[in-house]
């Protein structure tokens, strides 16, 4: 669409319409708003030629570019981008004119591919995810190899916060999980936001304007609560852990929370320790 590929991130009007051209990726009831003027629904239809003429052969996008990429708005557009591309089964792309590694637009694929900064990814597994409203927000999910890591991809195209409730299903995420997010709050890092409820497999979330939020949900790291020490036993050494957590005197890495947190509310108090000791 016009003012948006290799562009700067423009007015408002531009950001909202670099946000929808997305859709002509792959919806085959969005209208481009280009002079095409009708549905593009690119790599849906390209996968049909595969199919017709000659089946098996991998799909590229050996270039693209939806502009924006110093700014959130490209980054968010980016981010929605690579998780079309997983989704839909692209092979490779290749992005025209790459951002600095500072620029927010780098941040989008540091959400897939270095999240917290020591080489954790997005899952290698695709699984299916959707939205009720993939307009305003988008979601994409992934397993890892051994399947028992969950990584959910949550995208808000929208110009003020949304409130969602995010439903798992086949998957069991215990009682907790690991909130990251970049938005404009912080350009320069993707925060970790630390763990986020799970009750009956949902939780809630409240996604800031224009934001790109991962979570992060390890069966690996939930599945003893009790045993803080990780050593395979309840003992009065993981109560005292748990005390010293509450206290302050250490702080707690992950997987110590969630298994410190044994009445699955996401923080760690008196309680926890004294549901271990007994």
């Amino acid at each position: 669409a016009s003012g948006v590929a290799l562009s700067s991130a423009g007015s408002r009007t531009t950001q909202e319409l670099r946000l929808r051209t997305t859709r002509s990726l792959w919806d085959t009831g969005y209208t481009d708003e280009s002079w095409i003027g009708e549905p593009v629904m690119l790599i849906p239809r390209m996968q049909t030629w595969v199919d017709d003429l000659y089946p098996g052969t991998m799909l590229a996008v050996t270039e693209y570019n939806f502009g924006g990429l110093e700014h959130i708005n490209g980054a968010v557009t980016q981010a929605d981008v690579l998780g079309i591309f997983g989704r839909e089964g692209l092979h490779m792309a290749c992005l025209w004119s790459p951002p600095d590694s500072s620029d927010p637009g780098a941040y989008a694929f540091r959400v897939f591919l270095n999240y917290d900064g020591n080489g954790s990814q997005f899952g290698s597994l695709g699984v299916e995810a959707g939205s009720s409203d993939e307009e305003s927000v988008s979601v994409y999910a992934a397993l890892n190899d051994s399947q028992s890591e969950l990584t959910c991809v949550v995208v808000n195209k929208e110009f003020s916060g949304v409130d969602i409730t995010l439903q798992l299903e086949n998957f069991d995420a215990g009682v907790a999980g690991r909130l990251f997010r970049y938005d404009d709050s912080n350009l320069s890092a993707i925060q970790n936001l630390g763990a986020v409820p799970v009750t009956s497999g949902s939780l809630n979330l409240v996604l800031p304007a224009q934001s790109i939020s991962l979570l992060v949900f390890n069966q690996d790291e939930c599945l003893n609560h009790g045993d803080v020490t990780r050593d395979g036993s309840l003992t009065a050494a993981d109560a005292q852990m748990a005390f010293e957590i509450v206290l302050g005197v250490i702080s707690p890495t992950y997987t110590e929370q969630c298994a410190a947190d044994c009445d699955g509310n996401a923080s760690v108090s008196a309680a926890d320790a004294q549901l271990i000791f007994l």
